[in-house]
């Protein structure tokens, strides 16, 4: 499978893209609905056959591995653009998500960056680890350059 990374990578690119998007508001907090989102796009292209029981085990990759559920899956989101991820996501994973807060608070419980989650639903970064992402910059994993159009069908 071609542009997938090691959880280490993933995670820094997660970190990067947290305090990037941290930067862009007033106190550094981040509504829960975009971290959760800003967090399943690089993972949507982790390496999930190298991972180690102890990588398997963490909630936010859990969830996203039982989305991709299958090789074809994976393949098809790791073609998709930046952008077409986003989107393939909001259309065919968020709904699993629902209005359900602790689903989302769930899946944010163990990426490093987030000191925590306040109680109007503001996720607050780390502040040394957001000291440190504001001045590491490190080659961004690829996305692919497919356009995304729509959920493939499952074979009958």
């Amino acid at each position: 499978m071609s542009n997938t990374y090691s959880l280490q990578i993933i995670n820094r690119q997660i970190s990067s893209d947290l305090t990037a998007l941290a930067l862009t508001t007033e106190n550094h907090s981040i509504g829960i609905d975009e971290t959760v989102l800003a967090v399943a796009i690089p993972l949507t292209h982790l390496d999930f056959d190298h991972l180690t029981p102890m990588e398997k085990d963490k909630k936010h990759v859990k969830r996203i591995h039982k989305f991709l559920d299958s090789k074809a899956k994976r393949d098809r989101f790791c073609s998709y653009t930046l952008d077409d991820v986003k989107e393939a996501l909001l259309k065919e994973w968020w709904p699993q998500l629902a209005e359900d807060e602790n689903i989302k608070k769930a899946f944010l419980s163990e990426v490093r960056i987030i000191d925590h989650i306040d109680d109007a639903n503001q996720v607050i970064l780390d502040e040394k680890l957001f000291e440190v992402y504001q001045k590491t910059h490190f080659q961004a994993i690829n996305y692919g350059t497919s356009k995304y159009s729509g959920a493939e069908k499952k074979k009958k």
